[in-house]
């Protein structure tokens, strides 16, 4: 939502193996969140890496069940949150493969915007949502967008407030213990969530507009800030590298 370009601008064909591996171990702990089981293929030392943290959990006295209660929780929930003729359009797909929730993605109207919760349940009454965070640097702030997104959609989809919460968990170190930092503590309601519905339809109008003046040949609409530390598109950026235009549909 920060910068209209970095929703279009071609990205980094090559990722550093630093950056694979901490992929990895994300898809890892958030396969492990969701099932309690660990994908296939892993590594020794990735497997090692991954008894030393559950050793710790057990010692803590804390289980995967008491962090995401699977009573009333469901995982990686995929919602799309838009606006057709002023009103909210809201959908949902819950469960099904990875191939299914993609598809159901690309499904979706050019006019929302869409996204996989890693958990929601109820917490005193209210819904709760969890995003887990397995990067070195991805503690708060708990105001993103992100989190913002998702409590928006179930403050318009139940018309009730909505609590968020951040469980931040990185490799290292392997024996550390997840830390869970409440964000919109149940004062996230619809009103706030219209008022994000608009903002969030304005940002996208943005990058309409700046990937149709790319296409005629102009610069993209680039607004430098501190998301184009981690941008994957930065070596392609004309404020970063001061580019011409480029072929957009590399």
């Amino acid at each position: 939502m920060a910068c209209p370009a970095a929703g279009h601008l071609p990205r980094l064909a090559k990722v550093s193996e630093r950056a694979q591996d901490a992929a990895a171990w994300g898809t890892m702990m958030h396969a492990w969140s969701e099932t309690g089981e660990l994908p296939k293929g892993l590594s020794k030392r990735t497997m090692e890496a991954f008894l030393k943290r559950m050793t710790a959990l057990e010692k803590a006295g804390l289980t995967r069940e008491m962090l995401w209660p699977p009573a009333d929780g469901e995982h990686e929930v995929v919602v799309a949150l838009g606006l057709v003729d002023g009103q909210p359009d809201l959908g949902e797909l819950v469960g099904g493969t990875l191939e299914e929730r993609d598809a159901w993605k690309a499904l979706q109207p050019a006019t929302s915007v869409v996204g996989t919760i890693d958990y929601r349940g109820w917490l005193f009454d209210l819904r709760w949502i969890d995003d887990l965070k397995t990067g070195r640097d991805d503690s708060p702030p708990l105001d993103r967008p992100q989190m913002k997104f998702y409590a928006s959609y179930h403050a318009l989809k139940e018309n009730a407030p909505v609590r968020t919460s951040i469980t931040h968990w990185p490799r290292s170190p392997a024996d550390g213990l997840p830390q869970r930092t409440r964000g919109l503590w149940g004062t996230w309601t619809a009103i706030e969530a219209l008022e994000f519905l608009h903002e969030m339809e304005k940002a996208r109008r943005r990058l309409v507009r700046s990937r149709e003046r790319s296409a005629e040949g102009h610069e993209p609409d680039a607004r430098p800030g501190e998301h184009c530390t981690y941008c994957p598109s930065q070596m392609r950026c004309p404020e970063i590298v001061g580019g011409q235009a480029y072929d957009v549909s590399e």
